[in-house]
């Protein structure tokens, strides 16, 4: 009989749940003017998105978030969990459009927390994906800030005294090798404590669990756009653990062949739902789904 082990931590964390709560809750509002747009994809997931248009929700995707505006004459914005920029939120108010903010608290506070800082005298060195909504708020609110990105030629900090900070998607797994090169670089540098630890957790779990030598497989369940997801499966490929994979559907699962193997783990993304890894372990230990 094969050993199926579920990780700890699966499922949508705290912020992408509320964010998914607040849009429900607006579809149910009678009073919510529409149509109802999302600026950009609510959380990085397919699966969820496509939920959100079947309910009438016009999910915007091409351009920025400033730029995603231009499409929308009346009716309902909703900020999606990575936030927005005050620059966003000002163009919305100008239009006269309804705002709704389903902004993660934990990205809320560590703009806030930045903010902060840059008020005391600091400078930004910002460790981020360049085309990353989370990166396009810090750019547009803090237009000096110096964007680090990772495994690329450190840029020239010469200013005074820097904050360094980096994506909540990103763990500090993650960005731990550019973290050291920075900080050791430069000593005008104090690191940003992060706030938002879901990622970091789940990494957590993997880095310290001890594998069977042999016959492993470890499904990653999430979609390819989700950082955190892809991040998770390049960690299981450094453990080299097995033969990894990543699913984002239960009709996926079709394509592998699993009596290769004696050990199958599965590990999630925090903008999955805990329903499709439920049904792809039921699945995969014969259990007939709902």
């Amino acid at each position: 009989m094969k050993n199926v082990i579920l990780f700890e931590e699966q499922g949508f964390c705290f912020g992408v749940s509320r964010s998914i709560e607040i849009v429900k809750n607006i579809l149910r509002d009678e009073s919510t003017p529409r149509p109802i747009y999302l600026l950009g994809s609510l959380v990085h997931n397919k699966r969820v998105n496509d939920f959100f248009k079947l309910k009438g929700v016009n999910v915007l995707n091409d351009g920025s978030r400033y730029d995603m505006l231009d499409q929308i004459e009346y009716g309902t914005v909703i900020i999606t969990a990575h936030g927005a920029s005050e620059k966003v939120i000002a163009k919305a108010c100008e239009k006269g459009l309804n705002i709704v903010d389903a902004t993660c608290p934990y990205v809320t506070k560590t703009v806030e927390n930045i903010k902060n800082k840059i008020n005391e005298g600091y400078q930004l060195a910002y460790i981020g994906k360049k085309n990353h909504p989370e990166t396009e708020t810090i750019m547009d609110d803090i237009p000096n800030a110096i964007i680090i990105e990772e495994n690329i030629e450190l840029p020239k900090l010469t200013k005074e005294k820097y904050i360094l900070a980096h994506q909540t998607t990103l763990s500090e797994y993650d960005v731990k090798h550019t973290l050291d090169r920075v900080l050791e670089k430069y000593k005008n540098v104090e690191l940003l404590k992060q706030i938002c630890m879901f990622p970091e957790k789940r990494q957590k779990e993997i880095r310290e669990y001890i594998f069977p030598k042999t016959n492993n497989l470890a499904i990653v369940v999430g979609d390819k756009k989700s950082n955190n997801s892809t991040k998770l499966k390049e960690l299981l490929l450094r453990k080299r653990m097995g033969d990894v994979v990543m699913l984002n559907s239960l009709g996926e699962l079709k394509k592998i062949n699993l009596d290769e193997y004696e050990n199958i783990f599965i590990a999630s993304g925090t903008s999955t739902p805990i329903s499709l890894v439920k049904n792809i372990y039921n699945k995969i230990i014969g259990v007939k789904n709902e």
